[in-house]
């Protein structure tokens, strides 16, 4: 999934679960109302990410003629790069979690968000 990819998924899943908190009686501990919490925080970590996969570009440029030999800039791209991976997988682990509440809660099948993650099928 792109980052363009999350950001309408979580502007989906933000519109539906306002819809749910104001059309139904909330069950105590069903996790739905703790998704809504969530989706800034993830907002924030893909605009994060999109600042670290930059900064990767910009270094993996600098570093294209480059000897052969470590320097600053190839440690600082190392660095950069294992944040980059970090954060996306963090982002991920969180949307699986939020997935996972949108099941038990009979949401969502899981053919559904199995959709959702593809993103758009390419016309040909």
């Amino acid at each position: 999934m792109t980052d363009a990819e999350i950001l309408e998924l979580l502007d989906r899943y933000e519109g539906l679960l306002r819809e749910l908190e104001t059309g139904r009686q909330r069950r105590h501990g069903d996790g739905l109302g703790h998704l809504l919490t969530m989706i800034p925080k993830m907002r924030a970590m893909v605009t994060e990410y999109q600042g670290v996969k930059s900064y990767v570009h910009m270094v993996t440029e600098a570093i294209l003629g480059h000897d052969g030999l470590p320097t600053f800039d190839s440690i600082a791209f190392i660095e950069a790069d294992a944040a980059y991976g970090r954060q996306r997988e963090k982002l991920m682990r969180w949307l699986g979690f939020m997935q996972g509440v949108f099941y038990v809660n009979d949401v969502y099948t899981i053919d559904e968000m199995r959709d959702h993650n593809r993103g758009p099928i390419p016309t040909e």
